[in-house]
C-alpha cells in the first residue's frame, strides 16, 4: 500500500542517489516548477517531506526565503534550520526552470544565488531530464512516476491539477488499472454532486468559504452542465427557488434532500425567507403534494387551512355527527398526501 505522496516523496528523496566510490553527495535536490503546478499541495508535501526549503518571500515558519537565505541553510549556517538526520535538502524552485539556472546572464537577481547549486546538487527530474509536471508524473513509469493511464486532452491535465490535493491522500492502487479522464477528476472531486448542492444551499456562503481546494470550481461546473445555474452569477437563494420547484435535473437534488432532510437544517429557513412567486389562488388551494410540496410555505399554509377547518366543526353545534365524520373524511382525502412529505418528516405538518 502506497499513497500517491508517498510516491512523489520516494522519488524526490531517490535523486540524491549517487555513487560513493566516484563522486561526493549531493549538496541538495532542486525542484524547479515553472508553471507552479505543485504550488497548491507543497504545504502538505512539507508535512511529508520536512528537509523542503521553498524558494520565496521570506517566511521561516514555512522553510521560505529568497535564494541566498537558502544557500544559508543548505549549509547549515541558520539557527535551527537542520534537514532530518540522513536527508538531503530539497529546494522548491516555483516560477523557475532549469534553463533559466543555467542561463546565469540572464536569471533574475534573487534566483541568482542558487545557480551554482545546479553543479553541487542534483535535479529531481522526470524523463530525458525534464522537469517533472503533474501531468507527466502521474503517466510516466519512469523515475519514480505512476505510470497511471492518463488521458493526454488538456481538459484532462487541467482537471488533474485541480484535483491534486485529494488524489495525494489516495491509494496508488485505486488510481491503477482505470482511464483518468476528466469525468473522473470531476468524480474525485465532487464525489457526490447533489449532497454538495444541498450543502451549498444549507450553509450558503460560509459552505464556500470551508470548500476544500478545487471543489467550489468543480460545483460551478457542475450547476452549469446538470442544474442551468451559475454559482458565481446567481445567489443562493435563486438557486433554492429552482431547488424547491424541481427543474429539471434539480429533481435529483430534491430527492436526495428527501433521503436525510434533518441533515441540512438550514434549507427550510432559506426558502421561508424566499417568495415562491406562484399564481397565489392556484398555489394555495391546491392541497396535492407533488407540485408545490416544495415549499414550506405552502405546507404551512395547509396545516393552518386543516386546523381552521377542524375548529369549524367544533363552532357549528347544529352539525350532526354523520355531516363532521364526512366533513372529516373530505380532509383526510385532501390532506393525507402531506404525510409523505419532507415537512411532515420534519415535524411541520402534524395536523
Amino acid at each position: 500500500m502506497e499513497t500517491v505522496i508517498q510516491r512523489i516523496v520516494k522519488s524526490i528523496r531517490s535523486s540524491a542517489k549517487y555513487n560513493a566510490d566516484a563522486y561526493v553527495g549531493p549538496a541538495c535536490i532542486l525542484w524547479p516548477d515553472k508553471d507552479r503546478q505543485w504550488s497548491p499541495v507543497i504545504p502538505s508535501i512539507r508535512i511529508a517531506l520536512p528537509e523542503l526549503l521553498t524558494l520565496g518571500d521570506y517566511d521561516p515558519e514555512t522553510l521560505t526565503g529568497p535564494g541566498i537565505w537558502i544557500r544559508c541553510a543548505i549549509a547549515g549556517s541558520i539557527e535551527g534550520i537542520r534537514p532530518p538526520e540522513g536527508t538531503v535538502p530539497v529546494v522548491y524552485m516555483p516560477g523557475v526552470s532549469r534553463q533559466e539556472l543555467r542561463a546565469v546572464e540572464e536569471c533574475e537577481e534573487s534566483i541568482k544565488p542558487l545557480v551554482e547549486l545546479q553543479y553541487r546538487g542534483s535535479f529531481w527530474s522526470g524523463p530525458e531530464s525534464r522537469d517533472w509536471t503533474v501531468p507527466a508524473f502521474f503517466s510516466s513509469s519512469e523515475k519514480g512516476g505512476l505510470g497511471l493511464d492518463l488521458d493526454k486532452k488538456d481538459a484532462a491535465k487541467s482537471a488533474l491539477r485541480e484535483a491534486l490535493p485529494i488524489l495525494l491522500g489516495m491509494d496508488i492502487s485505486e488510481l491503477e488499472g482505470i482511464r483518468l479522464d476528466k469525468a473522473y477528476f470531476v468524480q474525485v472531486k465532487l464525489p457526490d454532486p447533489e449532497v454538495s448542492v444541498l450543502r451549498w444551499l444549507d450553509g450558503g456562503e460560509e459552505y464556500r468559504k470551508a470548500t476544500v481546494a478545487g471543489t467550489w470550481p468543480t460545483l460551478v461546473k457542475y450547476c452549469e452542465d446538470k442544474l442551468n445555474l451559475n454559482p458565481e452569477l446567481e445567489d443562493v437563494g435563486s438557486a433554492a427557488r429552482r431547488f424547491a420547484d424541481r427543474e429539471g435535473k434539480w429533481s435529483n437534488v430534491w430527492n436526495r434532500y428527501r433521503e436525510a432532510p434533518r441533515r441540512y437544517p438550514g434549507i427550510r429557513r432559506r426558502l421561508l425567507d424566499i417568495h415562491p412567486g406562484h399564481e397565489a389562488e392556484v398555489f394555495w388551494v391546491d392541497p396535492s403534494p407533488g407540485v408545490y410540496d416544495g415549499w414550506p410555505q405552502w405546507n404551512d399554509y395547509q396545516e393552518n387551512k386543516l386546523l381552521a377547518e377542524l375548529a369549524k366543526l367544533a363552532d357549528e353545534d347544529a352539525l350532526e355527527p354523520e355531516a363532521a365524520r364526512k366533513r372529516i373524511l373530505v380532509m383526510e382525502e385532501n390532506h393525507a398526501g402531506r404525510r409523505g412529505t419532507v415537512w411532515a418528516e420534519l415535524g411541520y405538518a402534524p395536523l
